[in-house]
């Protein structure tokens, strides 16, 4: 491999030509769902039939009787005491954590001073809650940037950067690279730095590299 690396660094407003939100409006918006009545996501630049989709969501019922008000309950228990400090990120690492650390979590009740405990298995639950919530919300941001004439622009720029990550696959292939066993791949010539929780940009370089090696199949995809 080249001892020379490239870093692409994407600034907050790196898509905001597009009307992607900065980190500090989905935050925003992510404490209006969590701690607010939905009519107050009217706020947020959302038509009225995206708001019914979020007042949906919020009754949602999933698998193992998880709901999306215990995910709501579980948020407000952590950030009652300064809802302004609540930042989606945090709440996911925290549970994030958790799980790959196979730690439980300990919740007490104020008032009583009960315990509940929650297992790993069930913070899958709430982590999968998040992602029902970051997938419903960013799936309409998306849906508004792809109605910019800019968007192909975008779309041209992570395309090329899957020919040149295509292309430096190969190379190394050639020199002996064991894609199953060797890491070297992954810590490629080019690294990503973005300074805003920018979906947008993460689901490009995935689709751009899925469009290149389309050998990576579902099992990466879900990884």
């Amino acid at each position: 491999m080249s001892k020379e690396k490239t870093v692409l660094i994407f600034g907050a407003g790196a898509t905001a030509a597009l009307g992607m939100p900065p980190t500090e409006k989905q935050n925003d918006f992510f404490r209006t769902f969590f701690f607010s009545d939905v009519i107050d996501l009217k706020n947020h630049d959302l038509t009225e039939q995206d708001v019914k989709q979020f007042a949906a969501l919020k009754k949602l019922k999933a698998e193992n009787e998880f709901n999306i008000e215990d995910l709501i309950n579980f948020v407000k228990y952590f950030f009652i005491e300064d809802e302004e400090s609540f930042k989606m990120i945090d709440l996911y690492n925290l549970i994030d954590i958790q799980i790959h650390k196979g730690f439980n979590l300990t919740m007490y009740e104020s008032e009583s001073g009960d315990k509940k405990t929650l297992y790993p298995h069930q913070l899958v639950q709430y982590r999968k809650g998040i992602l029902v919530v970051l997938q419903e919300y960013f799936s309409m941001q998306i849906k508004k940037a792809q109605q910019k004439d800019e968007f192909d622009l975008y779309v041209d720029f992570f395309q090329e950067m899957g020919k040149v990550l295509l292309q430096e696959k190969g190379e190394l292939i050639l020199e002996g690279l064991d894609l199953l066993r060797d890491s070297d791949f992954v810590f490629s010539n080019f690294s990503y730095l973005s300074f805003n929780w920018d979906v947008l940009l993460l689901w490009s370089m995935f689709i751009a590299h899925r469009g290149r090696c389309p050998e990576a199949g579902a099992s990466e995809a879900g990884a």
